[in-house]
């Protein structure tokens, strides 16, 4: 993990800009990745928490397509096991004003307490996202 970091930076470095800059569809992905994970942080997928989370996404940033079915949607959900924080932190944070970061923040905390619990692996992720995107 470190090994890449180090390789990150140094892109940066080379190009001689720490502004990277990302299409509507990495930027989208990112922030659907969030959600995603804040749903799965507690190790369950419940619809209370679906339904926001997909509903954020779609009014916000268009993310999912209309014709999905649950189980397609469910599968997105399934795929954010596996997706590292830090690119999506990277591209959060070089693409949203600290506005847009500090709302997508309340739609994150607002997904995690719609079951009317905030388990303390949600905590966790939360804890998480304050410290890796700038607000």
């Amino acid at each position: 993990m470190l090994k890449s970091v180090t390789e990150y930076i140094e892109r940066i470095k080379a190009k001689g800009t720490s502004n990277e800059t990302y299409g509507e569809e990495e930027i989208s992905t990112a922030i659907a990745s969030l959600f995603k994970q804040m749903v799965l942080s507690d190790g369950v997928i419940r619809d209370e928490e679906i339904e926001p989370a997909v509903n954020h996404l779609v009014s916000k940033y268009g993310y999912l397509d209309k014709g999905e079915t649950d189980q397609s949607i469910r599968d997105h959900f399934q795929t954010a096991r596996n997706e590292s924080m830090f690119p999506i932190a990277v591209i959060i944070n070089s693409s949203l004003s600290k506005a847009q970061r500090r709302q997508l923040k309340i739609q994150l905390m607002s997904t995690a307490l719609s079951d009317r619990e905030f388990h303390p692996y949600e905590q966790d992720f939360m804890d998480l996202v304050d410290r890796l995107i700038k607000t």
